[in-house]
């Protein structure tokens, strides 16, 4: 742009340019002026504002890219944590005992075997669909095992240990079905149920040592409930003084533990099983303490089936009610076979006759002392709540263990010689 000098000395004012008017010039100087600097004045303006939305343009996709970065980034992690996982491979070397323990979950089993050196990581076990029917117990594994190759062995009953079942009915000790089979008792299944092996060698809670803590030990220590206690320490043979207190169910004996714990460990289970089948609250309207009621559904246990168990158990209940002395007499063959080696179905009149067993209905009045076997769910809702009914007798008079009741002798004569007839027993 030319200055302000150059306007005034080149502006004519006539057609031949040879008078200027200065003051006509120099306004038209200024408006030309003021014009061209509001241009310029724009024209930065426009330039900035381009500028500035370049900048802001710039910042934007900035921003996008480090959010798009950070997305991918976090959906990258999330997707390798949920699918990528350290896992062994093939099917592991050497042995480790695990405890997988009641009530563990998925997440939890998964984070026990990776810290025992089983798997490689909790996610290689929880990733297989089969590791949710893993059950509590110990297993006997490998070391660095493939996820789906410890949740296999798991899942193969070889692999348990230190679990057994015990069935309603069951005792405390082994007893002879015939010269040559014998029945083991909860206490041979919890002394085998033991057994680990270090370096080759096998060790054992033994039978025996089980029967002297039984019979040594603070039964509330062992894991007796109070309302038992008594009752206990009274029984007539104090290594048998636990009959009864070990339910049905399956029980999981942690490895490498004494006498003592094994057995508490045991019985703290059972204790639980009691807990929820209502004990011992069972007994508050039948008349007799909790542990009559668990003796009492010991005997319906071992003399029924569970059709006939409500029956039994008011059989039982009448007899002890009964004004006449005789009927007081249970007269039940379990209960003269709990203390032999061998039990018979058909009692022996000598086995009958023997007063000096405190466990011999056909000679003691009421119930025994101490439960004779192991009471199931069933017994035990039978003996809290008997069937309505004025029986005093029952036979079996039905294979298998099918009962007939009766309210009188001559008819209950009658109904046993009909089943002896009939090759029932």
């Amino acid at each position: 742009m030319r200055d302000r000098q150059e306007y005034v000395e080149q502006t004519p004012t006539d057609g031949l340019g040879l008078f200027h008017d200065e003051t006509t010039v120099i306004d038209r100087i200024d408006d030309d002026y003021v014009d061209e600097q509001e241009l310029r004045r724009r024209k930065k303006k426009a330039a900035l504002e381009k500028k500035r939305i370049k900048t802001k343009r710039r910042n934007r996709m900035v921003l996008i890219s480090v959010l798009l970065v950070g997305i991918l980034g976090a959906a990258s992690f999330a997707a390798y944590t949920l699918f990528w996982y350290s896992d062994y491979k093939g099917d592991g070397t050497g042995s480790v005992v695990v405890q997988v323990e009641d009530g563990s979950s998925l997440t939890a089993i998964g984070k026990t075997l990776e810290k025992a050196g089983v798997v490689a990581s909790a996610k290689a076990f929880t990733k297989n669909v089969g590791a949710a029917n893993i059950v509590p117990g110990s297993y006997k594994l490998h070391k660095e095992m493939s996820g789906a190759a410890a949740v296999a062995l798991m899942q193969n009953p070889s692999s348990k240990v230190g679990s057994f079942d015990v069935k309603g009915g069951e005792q405390l000790f082994d007893f002879k079905v015939s010269e040559k089979e014998t029945k083991p008792g909860i206490y041979s299944k919890i002394a085998e149920a033991s057994c680990t092996e270090e370096s080759g060698t096998k060790k054992c809670v033994s039978v025996d040592e089980l029967k002297s803590v039984a019979s040594t030990g603070d039964p509330a220590d062992l894991g007796a409930p109070e309302w038992a206690v008594a009752s206990i320490k009274k029984a007539p043979d104090q290594k048998r003084r636990l009959e009864g207190l070990i339910l049905p169910g399956t029980y999981n004996v942690p490895p490498g533990l004494s006498a003592k714990d094994t057995l508490k460990n045991v019985m703290q289970t059972s204790m639980a099983i009691m807990t929820k089948a209502g004990m011992p609250d069972l007994a508050n309207k039948t008349g007799l303490t909790p542990y009559q009621v668990l003796t009492l559904a010991s005997l319906v246990e071992r003399e029924s089936n569970t059709e006939d168990m409500p029956k039994i158990s008011r059989v039982i209940y009448n007899r002890m009610a009964s004004d006449e002395p005789p009927m007081q007499r249970l007269q039940l063959d379990s209960t003269v076979n709990y203390l032999l080696d061998r039990q018979h179905i058909r009692t022996s009149d000598a086995d009958r006759n023997n007063k000096q067993n405190p466990y011999n209905t056909y000679q003691q009045k009421g119930l025994t002392p101490t439960p004779i076997g192991s009471p199931g769910l069933n017994a035990l809702k039978a003996a809290a709540n008997p069937e309505p009914g004025k029986w005093l007798f029952f036979v079996v008079c039905e294979k298998p263990d099918k009962s007939c009741f009766a309210e009188t002798f001559a008819e209950h004569d009658r109904l046993q010689a009909d089943a002896q007839r009939r090759g029932i027993f």
